[in-house]
């Protein structure tokens, strides 16, 4: 994304059939630009944010559309530029209509996220800010929506301004002893700086990181992997769990052979299930990829639904994947109790995938497993990839400094430090980063 000077355009609302769209144009001197395709002449004379009712005429004079306009002056707009919001009726055809008559001006259709990027690069919105109105459109669940407007309304932010000043004051204190040697022998100096202010501070990131990825789960949701043998019912219990016919099923082993998911809100939190190929030595090489995929995916899941034929006695194959699985949370459960035999282990969900008797009892281990419970009202947290692998960078960078580094080590290591916490924010300007991340926006926003 670059020309950031130009005037930009793009469909702000849903591209279907309603009862109306919103396109929306940014950049200085808009309304001048766009004042010929507007019935009111005036139209470059209207007050900030005020509604104005006006015709969208096409070259040829002919009236495309009603509209109420609102004009907003830089910089007291969402971008920080000149914007106009162009309220029209909802159909298909009259919003492109409408969108390509702007685009007939000295106007280009924006890029994907390119009215939060200018937001961001004009100083209306932090990065951790602009990330969190992309996570508030794609909140999967209340909580998630929950933590996304904690991190629009700066309470995320917080904690990077936290570690700014504590890494600011670290280097001040380097930066006197580089002025005035003569004031403290260095070693004692650095042996002090690292017990009295990097060991905390690592102890406050590694809290910091423990709860991100807790609340990064929250809002990707809990991956769940189904796992077991060939035709034990792990995707009847995918079925049954979606409460929908998601996976083919049928009595034949080997059916699955690639990863089906698909996510539920369970309890207020969004659970990613994922069935997998069953677990077997086999000739067929379509079905040993499956189970290379699924023996990948038992170790990215934070949970593991192990499945097993209550019609058999556990088979080699279960003893193998119980093996398997002995260091990961896993629940076992025991399939098929309408034909056939209950367990009476604790450890042990039994469970019908016709009947649905067992569903309850399972849905509340898999909760209790995810310690649902433990999960507060507390959600000032890093929540996506980018900042934690940020955090685990920070966090490494202070571990890695000890009291025989000299004082110009020393001041290196903390600046990069300080360098890692200003990308956090966004205040250390990234041209490749921010592109990446703000063209996972739609377009409009």
């Amino acid at each position: 994304m670059n020309n950031y000077d130009n005037v930009i355009a793009a469909i702000s609302t849903s591209y279907a059939t309603a009862a109306i769209s919103v396109i929306r144009v940014s950049g200085n001197n808009c309304l001048n630009i766009l004042s010929n395709i507007f019935s009111n002449k005036n139209i470059n004379k209207i007050l900030p944010r005020t509604t104005v009712f006006t015709h969208i005429i096409s070259k040829d004079n002919f009236i495309i559309d009603d509209c109420i306009l609102v004009s907003y002056k830089a910089p007291l707009s969402f971008t920080g530029e000149d914007m106009l919001e162009i309220n029209i009726h909802g159909g298909i055809l009259v919003t492109q209509k409408v969108l390509l008559r702007i685009l007939e001006e000295d106007v280009r259709l924006a890029s994907p996220g390119e009215f939060t990027l200018r937001a961001y690069l004009n100083n209306k919105l932090s990065l951790i800010e602009a990330e969190s109105i992309n996570d508030i459109i794609n909140a999967k669940n209340e909580i998630a929506l929950k933590i996304a407007t904690n991190g629009l309304h700066k309470g995320t932010l917080n904690i990077t301004s936290t570690l700014k000043n504590q890494i600011l004051d670290i280097l001040s204190k380097i930066e006197v002893q580089i002025d005035y040697p003569e004031y403290e022998e260095f070693k004692d100096f650095s042996k002090n700086i690292i017990n009295n202010e990097i060991k905390p501070l690592i102890e406050y990131v590694s809290t910091l990181l423990i709860k991100s990825n807790k609340t990064m789960l929250i809002k990707e949701g809990f991956p769940v992997a189904i796992i077991g043998a060939p035709n034990t019912g792990k995707s009847s219990l995918l079925n049954l769990l979606l409460d929908k016919n998601k996976a083919i099923v049928t009595s034949i082993p080997g059916t699955t052979r690639d990863l089906i998911e698909d996510s539920i809100n369970l309890k207020g939190l969004t659970i990613n299930f994922i069935d997998t190929a069953g677990i077997r030595n086999t000739v067929d090489e379509i079905e040993k990829i499956g189970i290379t995929k699924t023996k990948e995916v038992i170790n990215k899941a934070v949970l593991l639904l192990v499945v097993i034929d209550s019609c058999v006695s556990i088979t080699k194959e279960d003893k193998e994947i119980l093996k398997l699985v002995k260091n990961k949370d896993f629940i076992i459960v025991n399939n098929k109790i309408d034909i056939g035999t209950k367990s009476n282990s604790n450890n042990y969900i039994n469970i019908s995938t016709v009947t649905k008797e067992g569903l309850k009892e399972l849905e509340d281990a898999i909760t209790s497993k995810l310690k649902f419970n433990e999960i507060t009202s507390d959600f000032n947290y890093f929540s996506n990839i980018r900042q934690i692998d940020l955090l685990e960078n920070i966090k490494k960078t202070l571990e890695e400094i000890n009291v025989y580094d000299n004082i110009g080590i020393l001041a290196y290591n903390i600046g990069r430090v300080l360098k890692y916490i200003l990308e956090l924010s966004g205040e250390e300007y990234n041209e490749l980063l921010t592109s990446s991340i703000f063209s996972k926006f739609c377009v409009g926003k």
